[in-house]
């Protein structure tokens, strides 16, 4: 016979997280820190497992050790965040119930954000007072985005990289002059086979 399940209870997972607790004491953090001395994943999070499920360590503390089940009820719009910059730790005065929005600002402040420290666009324009704009909370470089434009405005449409777009999109010109369509495709083919332009006229087709 096999070891009886486990019946996973707050008190089970509570015993749990107290036997794999560590007091460390960082700096700069007001009071000390519990750290998870169990298995963590690369980012530095405790992980124990919930019929066959893993669980997030201060996840947990949240619900078995504060009571506040919101991070599991609505996992989409609640997470569990540190105040002690400590990702092991899952002192119940240290992590609280927040957003996504809430976590990047944290990031952001702590000085952890990739993207936050950047001085300069993916093309190598400086983030300048004159040159970035606020776009729902990102920054927006304003010359990439004049040069975005002029591009639009300069080939009429935007050309899509998606396959599947790019097939409506050309749907979309066949049926606003099909006989235009035709005839570029037409242009397409005879020079993709290398067919010079004097033997273009075919047998039905206008000069």
């Amino acid at each position: 016979m096999g070891r009886p399940a486990t019946v996973w209870t707050k008190a089970n997972i509570k015993r749990l997280l107290y036997s794999r607790r560590k007091i460390v004491q960082k700096p700069g953090v007001s009071g000390v820190c519990w750290e998870y001395t169990g298995y963590k994943c690369p980012k530095g999070y405790g992980r124990f497992g919930v019929k066959g499920k893993p669980i997030a360590a201060h996840k947990a503390a949240m619900w078995a050790i504060k009571g506040d089940d919101r991070a599991f009820s609505s996992p989409k719009e609640n997470i569990v965040c540190h105040t002690c910059d400590n990702p092991a730790c899952f002192r119940p005065a240290h992590i609280y119930v927040g957003t996504y929005t809430t976590n990047n600002r944290d990031t952001v402040n702590r000085g952890h954000s990739v993207y936050a420290s950047r001085n300069h666009c993916s093309k190598g324009h400086l983030y300048t007072p004159d040159n970035t704009a606020i776009y729902k909370g990102n920054r927006i470089c304003k010359t990439c985005a004049s040069d975005f434009h002029k591009r639009y405005r300069r080939e009429g449409r935007f050309k899509p990289r998606d396959p599947a777009k790019r097939r409506i999109q050309r749907m979309r010109v066949y049926w606003s002059n099909p006989e235009k369509y035709r005839k570029q495709v037409r242009e397409y083919e005879r020079k993709r086979l290398g067919i010079p332009p004097e033997r273009w006229r075919i047998r039905g087709e206008a000069a």
